[in-house]
């Protein structure tokens, strides 16, 4: 049978690598591994002979795990890690595979997720990592090496494949958590009793047992936009919302998806990436409304969004929404490729359709039928035509067996240099030269063409163009150019109001609409031709601005009623560096006069101005379009441009409530895209954290297995990330726990919006405690979590807590972001007035994949990047983030000040008392507990007083 070790490897004593931040606790408590167990029990149903071995909680040296090892000899190793201990666990990993030859060897958790590649580099006993959410990769893994599969297939895997390092597709998220076996009985038939004895967990009554009952974080710490934001694609500007709804995604969550079906989006680069996930959220609180010279719609964005935006219009970076202001630069990026058309292909163009078509003869049935029998009885042709009526041509035709009702065939005829369709007269060329003429041609049309077609005559379609009557130089230019191009003439025709040119070419009038539409609302520009040079874009804008063009005062512009071409040509313009604006006119709005007759818009109506010096240099590229007024020009001091980008200035910030779906994207390589043409940067979906429950029913099993199977335990600790979140769940699972007389307590992690009503049936579903993260007491602090938390709230919660009966642990960071002196203090007197069962305080840590990391990163405030020094030798707590005026060992030393003043304030030690003499499980977990804590403090206090 195939052989599998599932390792937490030796490390340090009572070293946790389950918790969120890896250590070894002040407290004393030691985590069980759970996310292994649950892979080792996925990998037991699947029919594998697996061992889950956890070294720390065994007190095990490196000697005892490579001799059980040697032992067991398995065939896949899977070793858990850490972020402090990656090069300890590499270290381990390189030690078994020295005794147990043939042994692969996969690395699983949160830092190999996120640095795999550096983890190949710091072992190459390291045979793949299984990155995210690993239980079904480590099972794809291995059913791949017993099978003697390729390991290409395997999603969320990277492997070595003896050329070089292979990333695999993302594997995404595991949806049916009902599948996966019961955490619990790994443990039982793993650890037995005993084995389970050896965990503590500081604020949980011992012994206690782990569980999950639901994966991810419904609130994510995201950032997202609202559904209506629009993003520029490869295919026009759609709402973020429809573009993501149309994935199927109708709920929350994350999905990984294919690229290659959705529309590529402009990032900040300016190129177009693919997307590969989407993200769709709830949101209840304040969102940024930001207001963009040139944009005439608003930017909204959750308040921790990143935009790519500059103080002063240099080289932009992402910055939070909630960190800009007015007078801050957004950043519109210029598209940079340059590809360049020098011919069109009109065969491919036009394609190669065949079709058919019903004539009907003019002559009536019953005179074909007449003159039919009359010649069958001698009668002349002459005679014949005389007594029906028609001529002697058609009785011909009759009498060679004429058919009143006639199907042609109409096809495109292509010849080595030319095409043309059938019954066609003139050929045109096949293939053009796409040089300025041709595409002041294709400008004219964009602005004043259209396709015709002719009801009464199948596959028959004209070319028209329509000018002023005070235009009529234009006529001229594009009489020269049919003629130049498809060797065509044109008719002119006089209207009342204008005149119309025509080219009656039904093959010439399909190329104009394959390539650019018809009809004002629906005209376009090939995607490809946004990459073309700048030269042959300015001949598409000169046919354009001189039919669809304008100027007023200190502006030229133009309008048009298609969302999708004012889309490109600002792009257009955009990548030529042109200061410009655009303003939307819904329809019915405004309205034409044709004469005398008001006729009242059907679509909205876009107008795109250029201002400032921008002005003049374009109306320069146009060959002076328009005589401006030189008194009247704008210096357009507040918009800048520099080789990658166009600033424009923020000129309004303000917040708005929201309550509904967020949405957000991953986008590959760049990890950005644009919203009204504005960089921003996407969203940290790697992290793997969308929200997904077991069910009520599968949860409450599991309590009632532990309390029939693990009678000793105590309690049992939820270990989702906010339990509570989804308050419908929660009642209805705390209503099944109470119908079943579930009696074994539990508790949780939670969030301060945790309501009354949910904490009251809690409690009487026997909760006993929630770890809640209070984080600081300072609002910018609070705001720098991005958790949507006030003071208030805080104080709220703990009011409710009280009231429904339940204990609070609660967790404080010290160095957040916006962190002084002052207020790390405020927030130890703030720990000590909330006065929770228990409180843990940690220095800020940052870790690999996280915001955090990439802020401490980008800012230069990282002290080191050497792995190991995030603990200290002895493994406890340490922050490697040094920032001006607050350095990383000084956040150690508020953290030690803030438990020595929390556990020894009066108010807090006569609370522990009073639970100790009342309550025999709290007084084991008090002495417990309090024997390790009470050493730190010792030490604390010693080191103190030697420096003094």
């Amino acid at each position: 049978m195939f052989k599998i070790l599932a390792l937490n490897p030796p490390f340090l004593p009572k070293y946790s690598r389950q918790s969120r931040s890896p250590c070894v606790a002040k407290s004393g408590t030691l985590y069980q591994p759970y996310y292994l167990a649950y892979a080792a029990g996925a990998l037991e149903k699947d029919g594998f002979d697996v061992r889950l071995i956890d070294a720390v909680a065994r007190g095990w040296g490196r000697e005892e795990t490579i001799a059980f090892a040697k032992e067991f000899s398995p065939d896949l190793v899977v070793i858990d890690t850490s972020t402090p201990s990656i090069r300890n666990d590499i270290d381990v990993a390189g030690k078994i595979k020295g005794v147990v030859a043939g042994a692969h060897v996969s690395l699983v958790g949160t830092f190999p997720t996120n640095m795999s590649e550096e983890c190949f580099k710091m072992g190459r006993e390291i045979d793949s990592v299984c990155r995210g959410e690993y239980d079904f990769v480590v099972r794809g893994l291995a059913r791949s090496l017993r099978d003697g599969k390729e390991l290409h297939k395997v999603k969320g895997l990277s492997f070595r494949d003896g050329k070089g390092i292979v990333d695999n597709k993302d594997a995404g998220l595991i949806d049916d958590l009902d599948s996966l076996p019961f955490v619990s009985e790994i443990y039982l038939k793993h650890f037995g009793k005993e084995g389970i004895k050896k965990y503590f967990y500081a604020s949980v009554t011992w012994p206690e047992i782990q569980i999950l009952t639901a994966r991810g974080c419904p609130y994510r710490c995201a950032f997202c936009l609202t559904p209506e934001m629009p993003v520029i694609t490869d295919k026009g500007m759609h709402s973020i919302g429809r573009l993501i709804e149309g994935t199927g995604l109708k709920t929350g969550g994350v999905v990984n998806i294919d690229g290659k079906n959705m529309p590529r989006v402009l990032s900040h680069d300016g190129e177009f990436h693919n997307i590969d996930a989407v993200m769709k959220r709830e949101f209840t609180g304040d969102i940024v409304v930001l207001k963009v010279q040139g944009i005439p719609s608003h930017l909204e964005l959750t308040p921790n969004h990143k935009l790519y935006a500059s103080r002063e219009g240099k080289e932009p970076s992402p910055i939070r929404a909630d960190n800009l202001s007015v007078g801050d630069y957004v950043a519109l990026p210029r598209i940079r490729k340059t590809k360049d058309i020098g011919v069109i292909d009109v065969v491919e163009i036009v394609g190669t359709p065949t079709s058919k078509h019903k004539k009907t003869s003019r002559v009536k049935e019953c005179d074909i039928k007449k003159a039919a029998t009359l010649l069958k009885r001698g009668y002349s042709m002459k005679k014949t035509a005389i007594l029906c009526g028609i001529d002697r041509k058609t009785v011909s035709k009759i009498a060679k067996g004429y058919q009143r009702i006639t199907y042609h065939e109409y096809a495109l005829h292509i010849g080595e240099d030319d095409v043309r369709y059938t019954y066609s007269k003139k050929p045109v060329p096949r293939r053009l030269k796409l040089d300025s003429g041709l595409l002041r041609l294709f400008g004219y049309y964009l602005a004043e063409g259209h396709v015709h077609k002719l009801k009464s005559r199948p596959n028959s379609k004209v070319l028209v163009f329509t000018f002023n009557k005070n235009e009529t130089e234009y006529l001229e230019d594009i009489k020269k150019l049919v003629k130049m191009y498809f060797g065509l003439g044109c008719m002119i025709s006089d209207t009342i109001t204008a005149y119309q040119i025509s080219v009656h070419s039904a093959l010439v009038a399909t190329l104009f609409e394959k390539l650019f539409g018809t009809g004002a609302s629906n005209k376009k520009i090939p995607w490809g031709w946004l990459h073309l040079p700048e030269d042959k874009q300015i001949s598409i804008l000169t046919g354009y601005m001189r039919g669809d063009g304008y100027k007023i005062p200190k502006r030229i512009g133009f309008n048009t009623t298609s969302k999708i071409l004012a889309e490109q040509l600002q792009l257009i313009l955009n990548r030529m560096g042109f200061y410009h604006s655009l303003q939307v006119t819904k329809k019915g709005k405004y309205e034409s006069n044709i004469n005398g007759r008001v006729i009242k818009s059907k679509h909205d109506r876009y107008d795109v101005w250029v201002f400032g010096n921008a002005k003049e240099r374009l109306n320069s590229l146009l060959g002076n379009l328009f005589t401006l007024d030189k008194k009247k020009v704008s210096k357009s001091k507040k918009w800048k441009r520099v080789d990658k980008y166009i600033f424009a200035p923020i000129t309004k910030v303000s917040k708005r409530p929201y309550n509904g779906y967020v949405y957000n994207f991953s986008v590959k390589d760049s990890h950005s895209y644009t919203i009204h043409g504005v960089a921003v940067s996407n969203c940290n979906i790697p992290s793997q954290r969308s929200y997904r429950p077991r069910s009520i029913k599968n949860s409450a099993d599991e309590f009632e297995y532990i309390q029939e199977k693990l009678p000793f335990v105590n309690e049992v600790m939820v270990e989702d990330d906010t339990f509570p979140a989804d308050k419908k769940r929660t009642i209805g699972l705390c209503d099944e726990l109470i119908g079943r007389d579930v009696r074994v307590g539990w508790s949780c992690n939670a969030r301060v919006n945790t309501d009354l009503e949910t904490m009251q049936k809690m409690r009487e579903a026997r909760c006993r405690l929630m770890c809640v993260g209070f984080e600081s007491s300072a609002q910018s602090s609070l705001n720098a979590v991005t958790k949507g938390q006030t003071r208030g709230m805080q104080q709220q919660f703990m009011d409710n807590a009280k009231r429904a009966g339940l204990l609070i642990n609660g967790c404080f960071i010290m160095g957040l972001p916006t962190d002084t002196r002052e207020s790390m203090q405020a927030t130890i007197g703030f720990a000590k007035e909330l006065n929770p069962n228990s409180a843990q305080f940690y220095p800020l840590m940052v870790y690999p994949g996280t915001a955090a990391f990439e802020w401490a990163q980008q800012n230069n405030y990282l002290e080191t990047n050497e792995w190991r020094e995030w603990i200290t030798p002895e493994g406890l707590h340490k922050s490697t983030v040094s920032r001006p005026g607050l350095q990383a060992n000084e956040l150690v030393q508020w953290c030690n000040k803030a438990r020595l003043d929390f556990y020894t304030n009066p108010r807090f030690l006569g609370k522990m008392a009073k639970q100790a003499a009342t309550n025999p499980r709290e007084a084991v977990r008090i002495v417990k507990g309090g024997k390790v804590l009470f050493k730190h403090l010792v030490k604390h206090v010693t080191e103190r007083k030697s420096k003094a």
